[in-house]
């Protein structure tokens, strides 16, 4: 079992950065995904160039904030902001979509970053012209990816990206606890396969309610990782990044 830990949401938050670094730093995670256009991202890049992290993907995102990319008009509201996110309707272009994700790759770069792979914020596996624009730009830049659903794995494998072979959500909202982690565990330990386990750990501030929906478990989430850690349920376990796949 090869097991990457991936702490999604880098730079929605100071206390998030700070929560994830401590989990890079104590071996409860071993992979992050940073937003490109969030309040706090500037704050993360600094975490990230300080202590020289090469476990940093892109979370890409094309459904909260303001895009990066001047004309990508079917993303946006009136006010310049997108859309958000609706499971049932997705307006945006593939055109937009990509240039876009392309923008937020080439933003991470531009401060002498080497993205470590790619996934991406919110659902965006329900929508076939997200599915493409996110494995081409994948294929682009020769990086793997986080792959959500049949559909997805199809279009990697016909473009020969990379992916785990497992991707879980399990450990989330009302399944944080001890026993999931235990679960997942034991499920695959013993399989010689590779496991994409998502999580969204992190310090809650003050701020950090205004910024993001969810947030009472990230504290919690963060402090079970560390505990596995501590009381070894990942030893005999091959911990990777996704750039070690």
């Amino acid at each position: 079992m090869r097991l990457i830990i991936n702490a999604d949401d880098l730079g929605f938050s100071k206390s998030i950065n700070e929560g994830i670094l401590h989990g890079i730093k104590n071996g409860a995670i071993t992979s992050s995904t940073i937003l490109m256009n969030q309040k706090y991202t500037n704050h993360a890049i600094k975490i990230i160039k300080e202590n020289d992290l090469k476990c940093i993907g892109i979370h890409l995102n094309v459904t909260k904030g303001v895009p990066l990319s001047n004309d990508v008009p079917s993303l946006i509201n009136e006010d310049g902001k997108m859309k958000g996110f609706n499971r049932n309707d997705f307006e945006g272009t593939y055109e937009d979509v990509y240039k876009e994700m392309k923008m937020q790759i080439e933003k991470y770069i531009s401060y002498g970053l080497k993205p470590d792979h790619l996934d991406h914020h919110h659902d965006l596996q329900y929508f076939p012209i997200c599915i493409e624009a996110f494995v081409n730009i994948a294929k682009e830049y020769n990086l793997p990816i986080r792959a959500i659903g049949n559909e997805t794995m199809a279009a990697a494998d016909l473009k020969k990206v990379k992916y785990p072979d497992v991707f879980t959500e399990e450990f989330f909202r009302e399944n944080v606890s001890f026993i999931t982690l235990q679960k997942i565990i034991g499920e695959y330990k013993n399989k010689d396969i590779s496991i994409d386990l998502m999580t969204h750990s992190g310090y809650v501030d003050e701020e950090t309610p205004s910024l993001t929906g969810y947030y009472i478990e990230r504290p919690l989430e963060l402090e079970l990782l560390i505990k596995a850690k501590k009381e070894g349920l990942f030893d005999d376990i091959e911990m990777i990044s996704y750039g070690e796949l």
